[in-house]
């Protein structure tokens, strides 16, 4: 008997329920990452970043959510957004560097993204450079 019949046929009827055309060929027209070098990087150091519109606001009125990802230890770190502004993200993102900065005691080398608009900004282009 297969334990996971039961919710196997559950995520089949939440994928037909919430398939998004739109989001499908947004999805579709981005280019995958080049790989830049094979080096191991240390807890905190590389960091992925994207952000998401949720498919329901949350009761607090949240659309958006910031997920950062450390590439080592796998560690995610949401934060939750009422907008898309530029100016709320990059400020959840450098409250995340100076997080993984102090809790590992090295600096972030380098943060990936989708290179979407939102992280093309000067304030962050600036807290990065310092």
């Amino acid at each position: 008997m297969d334990k996971n019949a039961v919710f196997l046929g559950a995520r089949d009827q939440i994928e037909k329920e919430y398939k998004c055309d739109v989001c499908i060929q947004a999805k579709a027209t981005l280019k995958p990452y080049y790989t830049q070098s094979d080096r191991e990087y240390e807890v905190g150091e590389l960091l992925h970043t994207d952000l998401v519109h949720a498919v329901s606001p949350s009761h607090k009125g949240n659309k958006y959510f910031l997920m950062i990802k450390d590439q080592r230890s796998s560690y995610q770190v949401a934060y939750f957004q009422k907008t898309k502004e530029a100016e709320v993200m990059v400020s959840n993102l450098m409250d995340a560097v100076n997080m993984f900065a102090t809790q590992t005691g090295r600096a972030v080398r380098r943060i990936k993204s989708q290179k979407g608009t939102e992280f093309r900004k000067s304030r962050l282009e600036s807290f990065v450079s310092e």
